[in-house]
């Protein structure tokens, strides 16, 4: 199975993705850079455009994408990351 997955270099992707790789073909998004891994993009799931292009001939997604910041904007990166991307 083709899976995208949303926040894979976050606290819960970074585990999930070791356990399904195995079995599946991943395709990996986060706002975190990659180091060299050609499944993984560096994407803005705020942007619709990149996400759009990266669930293209997917069969399922993982959205795992989250703001995690402490600062006082936290609240509103977090909405904006559900609200933008689902």
């Amino acid at each position: 199975m083709k899976i995208l997955i949303t926040g894979a270099r976050g606290l819960i992707g970074s585990k999930l993705v070791p356990a399904l790789e195995r079995d599946h073909d991943l395709r990996l998004l986060s706002r975190r850079p990659f180091p060299d891994d050609p499944r993984a993009y560096q994407v803005d799931i705020t942007n619709f455009d990149p996400v759009l292009r990266a669930v293209q001939d997917m069969d399922a997604l993982i959205h795992l994408a989250i703001a995690t910041s402490r600062e006082s904007d936290y609240e509103d990166d977090a909405f904006n990351a559900q609200r933008g991307s689902t």
